[in-house]
């Protein structure tokens, strides 16, 4: 029988243990911390999660460098069908706007109404970096992909934006594709507590990267812009020179016809880029349409040039097709110059835009210069073919004659020999 001293000493035991196990299943500040490293402590991408026992919601804390442009975690293993919080500072660089989108595959995911997120205090703009508080409602609900707040490693995927421009207040603002993306696993169980929103921590906790963080590039995007660029910035040029400066109508025509090719092979290029992005994926933007038609006119310029060249070779005279050819093609190239622009905008890109005029302006002015000395040579070239030169060349070759008719000896005009005393001659 125990005594009242060792009743109070078991129950104070008793008592401990309880309060432990309580502990355990009520964690009053649960949260599980994933971190991705970057070069710096600045450079960090941070996810805080809080699963609350007593609501639906979820609570989250994120944070990355003000130089990617937005931020994303998302529920599941892959983009497709994945439910995603995407952050990105807002319109006046004071605070931070979440969107919850959904993605439909490996393309910028899409703003959905039904879940709301809420940016709750503490989210800021400072010193290089964002960082954003928020509240999920109803979000523990989501069952689009795998999401079991039992599991001890739930799968989710995270991503940062390029260095763009971006700072908006729109829950549909338009996103570039992704600089860098991952995987990682989160202990639910760890992350279920109490509600509270979740602070920002430096080391992962309950929380681990799945294989490693992989660096995206578009290629699509860069052969597309280089091919069309390079094009109309400088292969039909090159294409007006073979025919200006040096008569080669043949390599005129082989460079043009290359020239299109690969216009075509850059115009699938933007759609396949075109299908990644909602802006563009429906082709009612004013670059992709001044692109498609500036295509098709290429194709046209090309048999215009073809049929005129046919058709001089046999009537030997100046058709209306030459004439067409001749118009449209200088058009095409200034439209299509400034379609360039409108992409470098359109793409977020304005950046490029004083290095791809400076380009322009250097090839105009050499293709300028080229031509402008051709033609003065061939004016000169000219003056030596009228009748009055020709008059003027047979007037001094004449003279010339008469000069040699005059002076047999071949002396020349004035010349009197002279002779020695004995009425030789002397020279």
């Amino acid at each position: 029988m125990l005594s009242r001293s060792h009743f109070g000493v078991w129950s104070a035991i008793l008592c401990t243990c309880l309060w432990i196990t309580a502990s355990a299943a009520f964690n009053d500040s649960a949260a599980s911390t994933f971190v991705a490293q970057g070069g710096n402590p600045g450079a960090n991408f941070t996810f805080s999660l809080n699963v609350p026992i007593d609501s639906d919601d979820l609570f989250f804390h994120m944070a990355g460098p003000q130089a990617n442009s937005w931020m994303a975690v998302g529920i599941g293993s892959q983009m497709e069908g994945a439910l995603m919080f995407i952050a990105y500072v807002n319109g006046n660089q004071s605070n931070v706007t979440v969107s919850p989108r959904i993605a439909t595959g490996e393309n910028e995911p899409s703003y959905t109404s039904n879940y709301s997120v809420e940016v709750l205090i503490g989210s800021n703009v400072t010193n290089g970096t964002y960082e954003v508080n928020a509240r999920c409602v109803n979000c523990k609900l989501w069952n689009g992909t795998t999401f079991d707040l039992n599991s001890t490693t739930q799968p989710w995927i995270f991503a940062l934006g390029p260095d763009v421009d971006l700072n908006s207040d729109s829950l549909t603002a338009n996103l570039r594709r992704h600089a860098n993306y991952g995987q990682f696993t989160m202990d639910m169980v760890q992350a279920t507590g109490e509600a509270f929103v979740p602070s920002t921590q430096t080391a992962l906790s309950g929380a681990a990267l799945v294989g490693s963080v992989h660096d995206d590039v578009d290629f699509a995007l860069i052969f597309h812009a280089l091919i069309m660029c390079g094009a109309f910035v400088l292969l039909f040029p090159i294409g007006v020179l073979w025919l200006r400066l040096f008569g080669k109508i043949n390599l005129h025509y082989i460079n043009n016809v290359i020239t299109v090719l690969l216009v075509l092979v850059g115009l699938g290029l933007g759609v396949k880029v075109s299908g990644e992005y909602n802006q563009s994926k429906n082709f009612t933007g004013a670059h992709q349409i001044i692109g498609i038609l500036v295509v098709l006119a290429c194709i046209v310029q090309v048999i215009l040039g073809f049929a005129h060249h046919s058709m001089f070779m046999r009537l030997q005279r100046p058709t209306p097709m030459g004439l067409v050819h001749r118009i449209l093609g200088p058009g095409l190239i200034v439209v299509a110059l400034v379609n360039g622009v409108i992409a470098f905008v359109w793409a977020s890109r304005p950046k490029y835009i004083v290095p791809y005029a400076i380009i322009i302006v250097a090839v105009a002015l050499v293709c300028a210069g080229v031509l402008f000395l051709k033609g003065r040579r061939d004016r000169r070239k000219a003056v030596y073919n009228t009748s009055a030169a020709q008059n003027f060349n047979e007037g001094l070759y004449q003279q010339e004659q008469s000069n040699i008719q005059l002076n047999p000896m071949g002396g020349p005009v004035g010349y009197e020999p002279r002779y020695d005393p004995q009425g030789r001659r002397m020279g």
